[in-house]
């Protein structure tokens, strides 16, 4: 288990300098890591719920048997393998994909210079929108609450 953890303190240090290094791979690690979470979550939640439904209910024959007898600690097992088949087609992906390079491109049709129709709103930057044809005005100017009096 020591081992476990320390590897995954280790992949896990790695997987955070690459993420946060640009948004576009924020993103991706995030849909990774949710879609990992909540994998885990529905298999252990499940074997649980059958395993409780088995035996409230008395159930019997050869898969509320297993179910019933399922030890949990074995489903580690079965999770690790997960993380590392999600991480490996999630790099395939990434790489087969070619998602880093065609976020630049977007990003680079985007770049402030390039056109943009009237009333285009940026939604990195929600504050500047694309001016109307003509106008040198590209600000929107900052919606502010009201003061609270005291």
């Amino acid at each position: 288990m020591s081992l476990f953890d320390t590897i995954d303190g280790c992949f896990m240090n790695f997987a955070y300098d690459w993420a946060f290094a640009r948004p576009v791979r924020k993103v991706f690690y995030n849909l990774t890591i949710t879609g990992l979470s909540v994998f885990v979550a529905l298999f252990v939640g499940t074997i649980e719920f059958l395993g409780l439904i088995g035996t409230e209910y008395k159930l019997s024959g050869g898969f509320w048997a297993f179910m019933a007898d399922f030890d949990v600690n074995k489903a580690g097992f079965v999770i690790v393998g997960m993380f590392v088949c999600t991480w490996a087609i999630a790099l395939a992906i990434w790489h087969l994909g070619k998602i880093e390079q065609k976020w630049d491109l977007a990003s680079a049709k985007a770049a402030p210079g390039n056109e943009r129709p009237a009333g285009h709103r940026n939604l990195v930057n929600p504050g500047i929108s694309a001016a109307a044809p003509g106008s040198t005005c590209t600000a929107v100017p900052p919606v502010t609450a009201p003061a609270v009096r005291t």
